[in-house]
Order: structure tokens, then C-alpha cells, then sequence
């Protein structure tokens, strides 16, 4: 047996698809956190809604960036989950797949339309979180895309000051590279 045996004996017997936890995280959003796309796809078929968010704002793109399955972004996607929809902090799904480092999950946000300069309540794009995770790949995608490469964030921080200060030289490299103004102080009045 499995999780999706499990799941379809139950829908069969009634169980109500969307009956979540006390949190509000239903059984969609637990499987996009496992990044099972098989069973994503077994309770989207039961009438599973795609648009419920939890107590924490999140939806289930946004479990699937978080665990960076491309099957299981990709079967949320492709049924049209909001991928603009931000959590209580600010984070869409892009900005927890950039914080996170992934990558192909990264790929199909950005080809589905997330916003790629959208920023958390703390200021911080997509673009400064990989940075801070010394994220190169994910740094080089999104730059690709057309991420503002100076943004700052709300301590006056850009991509360059945040890969600067993890110590990430190639992700430091190739924002260089993408002409990252070295010169941009934050609000410390510190510079990368």
C-alpha cells in the first residue's frame, strides 16, 4: 500500500476531500509537501480545491515549491493554482522555491507567471533570497528571467550584499557579471 491506496480508499468510502487539520492544511497540501504528484492529482479528481489556504496563508503550490517535486509544482500548475498567492510573511511560492534553492521548481514558476520581483514583508525578492542561500543556479535562472538585479530589501540590502555576506563567491561572480553595483550601500550605510 501506499499514501494514494490509503487516500482513494477513503475518498471511495466518503471521506470529505478537503477535510484538513487544525491548522487548515488539508490532504492537497500535504501531498504537494511530500511532492507526491500522484495523489495531487487522485484528490484534484475528487473535487479537491486547489484555491484553500491555511492558517499560515499558504496554499498547495506553495507546499510543492517548499519541496521542490517539478511532478508536483508542475500538476498544480498546470491545473492553475495561484502562484501569486503569498503567505502571511510575504512568500509566494517563487520566493520559497528561491530561498530553497530549487531550481526546476523555480523553472515552471517563473513559466506559469509568477511575479518575479514580488517582494516579502521583510523586502526581499526571490533574487535576494537565493542569494542568501549562496543559490548560483537559481540566481543565474532568475536573473535570466529579468529579476532587477539591485533590488534592496527593507535593511537596504541587494542580492550582491547578501551573497557577499554567506561568503558565496560564484553567486557573488555572477551577479557581478549581471552588473551588481558593488558601490549600493544599505541602510548601515554598508557596502557588499
Amino acid at each position: 500500500g501506499g499514501y494514494g491506496e490509503v487516500a482513494a480508499a477513503l475518498l471511495d468510502a466518503g471521506a470529505k476531500v478537503d477535510a484538513g487539520r487544525n491548522n487548515g492544511q488539508t490532504p492537497l497540501m500535504m501531498a504537494a509537501q511530500r511532492g507526491d504528484a500522484a495523489l495531487i492529482g487522485l484528490l484534484l479528481e475528487h473535487g479537491a480545491r486547489i484555491d484553500l489556504v491555511d492558517e499560515s496563508g499558504r496554499n498547495a503550490l506553495w507546499y510543492a515549491a517548499d519541496n521542490g517535486a517539478p511532478a508536483a509544482v508542475e500538476a498544480l500548475t498546470d491545473r492553475h493554482a495561484d502562484a501569486h498567492r503569498a503567505d502571511r510573511e510575504g512568500y509566494t511560492p517563487l520566493a520559497r522555491a528561491a530561498q530553497q534553492g530549487r531550481d526546476e521548481a523555480v523553472r515552471l514558476l517563473l513559466q506559469s507567471g509568477s511575479d518575479i520581483d514580488h517582494v516579502t514583508a521583510k523586502g526581499n525578492s526571490a533574487l535576494l533570497l537565493a542569494a542568501d542561500g549562496g543559490h548560483t543556479a537559481v540566481v543565474q535562472r532568475l536573473l535570466a528571467a529579468g529579476a532587477k538585479v539591485d533590488l534592496r530589501n527593507g535593511r537596504g540590502n541587494t542580492a550582491l550584499m547578501q551573497a557577499a555576506a554567506g561568503g558565496y563567491r560564484e553567486t557573488v561572480a555572477v551577479l557581478l557579471e549581471r552588473g551588481a553595483d558593488p558601490d549600493i550601500r544599505n541602510l548601515n550605510r554598508e557596502q557588499a
